[in-house]
């Protein structure tokens, strides 16, 4: 800080020294702001002179439009500007900024600086502007951090974003304090119909977090009264929750038309919040329908409909599972990734925790076991902060995965006992979880009433091809459990004709230690032979890569061009390789090249040729 007062802010003329000053409580510059703080008219030409000059001023676009500086060079000059002009003087600074952000359309800005400049009202009158806006959009996080800026007695005289205060923590997950809020509310809205239905709607919302179903119902019900047929936006917001409720249930025959609704009348709003969050679950009751492809579109639909939108975290974890299930990891952890990026304005911690549960089935399947537990670290924090017994059903369920796919038995038991225990709190996906546990225990006589019990726990019905992903699921865990190898194979056989169309294969390789044998027998006996074929391939090449089978070659391809030499083998152009595996069609020409190279081939027939020899085909 020294060095950067004497040796470069005093070195500077009184005119630079005042604009940089002045300048300071910017975030970012650009000249005709920077001509309302300081009087004047040639901001643009001082601003270059500074860049010239290295006077740590960074640019943010190749016009030379926006600026801001550097950060400790920023803290010195604001520092140095409160004590040469006073407290009032920065406040005055922060008031213009925000004027001029309001005036041009820059309403984040604007706020911004009114709150620095603890002008509350001005605060207040500018956030009410914007919190519609961030409610359809999801940008909670957002909404939440300005709130809490503001003393909580201005909060309570302003009873509307109070309100918006409440929602912005309820869906943030912090639950108690929303509930502290909607019960201040209740008494001030006892004469307004509309603001006392939202309230209730809210508290049903809250309610349905808890598991709290017949509770959920009723306040459900009270809000719909309350509310006037025109507020689409919180009639949506509790069809939405009511169909998460039936979804949580694994009643999803219920919950789909209730997602359907939610949808329509979030597009018809322009709702992206409610619209993108209701299609990405109907893509998850299509995708345990088994039509995997339609699952993923919807994705895309979804993220399509405001591809910025935080709500779109929810579809991009929607696809990275699907993605997942293909085995195409890398794009998985892609999608993983901008789900987590988007969720930090989301703020929500559910959807972080699921995010970081697929995140880790990932790692791991990519062989990145550092990076899985640190995933499963991540979750652990975050039920720790939640705490309820929820979230540490799932916590339960997510680490009972971890330790099966570890094989370590010893961690995994005390988990599957805990799984048990929290019954009907455990999420339907993570029940399953104890039919490979008993298996792993070689008590297979049991896993026959567990899958019954599992069915039972949703609907008798799902066990129907109607409902193919539980199906097959089934039909893996019967073969695994089967008296006779007769039985075995017979169970194997229906799982593989299943699945081919649609193309799964982590559904069978995550139980790969176990199926590899039944699997070489379906080989041997002529059943799917292309399909079982590549599953043995990617088993053998996970199994390489953990150190536990012999490398065959030196070049050994990955496991995605493993899947490109297989459409190779099936007469693929390069095109329909590029559409099948959703890449572009210059990610395919590199797969291929990388395949021949790799092969020390010359063209695609001896690529093919050597890759049966090496048996990877």
């Amino acid at each position: 800080m020294d060095y950067l007062i004497e040796e470069v802010l005093q070195q500077q003329s009184k005119e630079v020294q005042d604009f940089l000053l002045k300048t300071s409580v910017l975030g970012r510059l650009t000249a005709p702001l920077c001509d309302a703080l300081n009087g004047r008219t040639d901001s643009h030409d001082m601003l270059l002179n500074l860049e010239r000059a290295n006077l740590f001023i960074v640019p943010l676009d190749e016009s030379r439009e926006w600026y801001r500086y550097e950060h400790l060079f920023a803290e010195l000059l604001c520092h140095q500007l409160e004590i040469a002009s006073g407290t009032r003087a920065v406040t005055g600074l922060h008031q213009q900024a925000s004027q001029w952000y309001q005036d041009n359309g820059f309403l984040d800005d604007a706020i911004n600086h009114a709150l620095a400049a603890r002008d509350w009202e001005r605060a207040m009158s500018l956030i009410y502007d914007v919190s519609e806006r961030q409610k359809k959009t999801g940008e909670m996080a957002t909404l939440l951090n300005w709130l809490q800026v503001v003393p909580i007695e201005v909060l309570k005289n302003h009873p509307q974003i109070y309100l918006n205060y409440g929602v912005a923590l309820l869906f943030t997950n912090q639950l108690d304090a929303a509930e502290a809020v909607l019960k201040y509310l209740e008494p001030v809205a006892s004469e307004d119909a509309a603001m006392l239905g939202k309230i209730t709607a809210c508290q049903a919302i809250i309610a349905s977090f808890r598991r709290d179903m017949p509770r959920t119902v009723e306040l459900s019900k009270k809000a719909l009264q309350l509310l006037s047929p025109a507020d689409l936006d919180i009639r949506s917001s509790l069809i939405l929750n009511l169909a998460k409720i039936q979804w949580d249930r694994g009643l999803f025959k219920e919950a789909e038309p209730l997602f359907r609704e939610a949808y329509e009348i979030g597009r018809q709003i322009g709702n992206h919040w409610i619209a993108q969050i209701a299609l990405a679950y109907l893509s998850g009751i299509t995708k345990i329908r088994g039509r995997l492809h339609q699952a993923a579109e919807l994705c895309q639909q979804a993220i399509g409909l405001a591809e910025q939108s935080p709500a779109a975290a929810v579809p991009h974890f929607f696809l990275s599972d699907i993605l997942y299930e293909w085995n195409d990891l890398e794009a998985a952890a892609f999608h993983l990734e901008k789900a987590l990026e988007l969720n930090r304005l989301l703020g929500n911690t559910e959807v972080e925790e699921i995010v970081c549960f697929i995140l880790m089935r990932t790692r791991l399947a990519q062989g990145d076991e550092a990076g899985a537990l640190e995933a499963m670290e991540k979750i652990d924090q975050l039920v720790t902060a939640d705490n309820s017994p929820v979230a540490r059903a799932r916590q339960a369920g997510y680490h009972l995965q971890l330790a099966l796919a570890q094989n370590d038995l010893a961690q995994a038991v005390p988990w599957g006992n805990r799984v048990s225990e929290y019954g009907n709190a455990v999420p339907f996906y993570s029940r399953p979880l104890l039919m490979p546990l008993l298996i792993a225990q070689g008590q297979k006589t049991a896993v026959p009433e567990q899958i019954r019990a599992f069915y039972e726990s949703v609907q008798a019905e799902y066990l129907s091809s109607e409902w193919q992903y539980w199906l097959i699921t089934a039909r893996i865990y019967q073969a695994l459990s089967a008296p006779t190898p007769e039985e075995a194979l017979t169970f194997l056989a229906e799982a593989l004709k299943l699945a081919q169309p649609e193309g799964y294969i982590r559904i069978f390789i995550d139980e790969g230690g176990l199926l590899a044998p039944l699997l070489r027998k379906a080989l041997s006996q002529g059943i799917t032979p292309e399909y079982t074929g590549k599953l043995l391939t990617i088993i053998e090449a996970e199994k390489r890569r953990k150190g536990t089978l012999p490398p065959q070659t030196s070049g050994i391809l990955s496991e995605r061009e493993i899947e490109v030499l297989h459409l190779l083998a099936a007469g693929s152009s390069n095109r329909q390789i590029a559409q099948k595996l959703i890449v572009s069609l210059s990610t395919a020409k590199t797969h291929v090249h990388n395949i021949l190279e790799k092969l020390n081939a010359k063209n695609r027939t001896q690529a093919i040729a050597l890759g049966r020899e090496l048996k990877l085909l």
